[in-house]
């Protein structure tokens, strides 16, 4: 599975009914259950209010989690940040997630680095045919010369690298 689902607060949503911080794109086919989670994931406080000095200091949050749903693991690399307000003048946020059966090698790290992740909406709500294109997010195999920098001995960054490849 290669899916999407961004999330944030619309006057009207992809499900009909929806409205208020609703999913707006999603891919054709997402399971309800899968859908379910990602939206159960979507939360944000804002440490600024829009329209403060400082507003664009929120920090943007990214994460990676494994779970199974329907006897099925996914991998979900998320972005969720501050996003002005919404139709209704209140605090809004932007939740987008990938979805994918296995990351690509190197682990989530690439896609968190890629330009995979929307960061704004243009208001239409729509079913994508596909989920989003992850090619050219894999990292080549090479010394961890960051982690030789701070431990001493790059040799346990690819023992650390080599438990991720086979645990994922």
């Amino acid at each position: 599975m290669n899916a999407e689902l961004l999330y944030t607060s619309a006057p009207e949503g992809l499900k009909r009914g929806s409205r208020g911080f609703c999913t707006v794109v999603a891919t054709e086919g997402l399971p309800i259950n899968v859908s379910q989670r990602l939206e159960s994931l979507s939360g944000y406080r804002h440490v600024f209010q829009p329209g403060e000095d400082r507003d664009a200091e929120n920090p943007v949050c990214y994460s990676h989690l494994r779970f199974t749903v329907g006897g099925r693991p996914l991998h979900v690399v998320s972005r969720i940040a501050a996003y002005g307000v919404d139709y209704s003048q209140r605090t809004n946020k932007i939740a987008h997630h990938i979805v994918v059966d296995r990351p690509p090698q190197g682990g989530p790290v690439p896609i968190l680095q890629s330009d995979a992740f929307l960061r704004s909406w243009d208001g239409t709500c729509r079913t994508k045919p596909q989920g989003p294109s992850l090619s050219g997010t894999a990292v080549a195999s090479a010394i961890c010369h960051r982690w030789e920098s701070i431990t001493g001995d790059a040799g346990w960054g690819g023992q650390l690298a080599a438990a991720w490849s086979a645990s994922s």
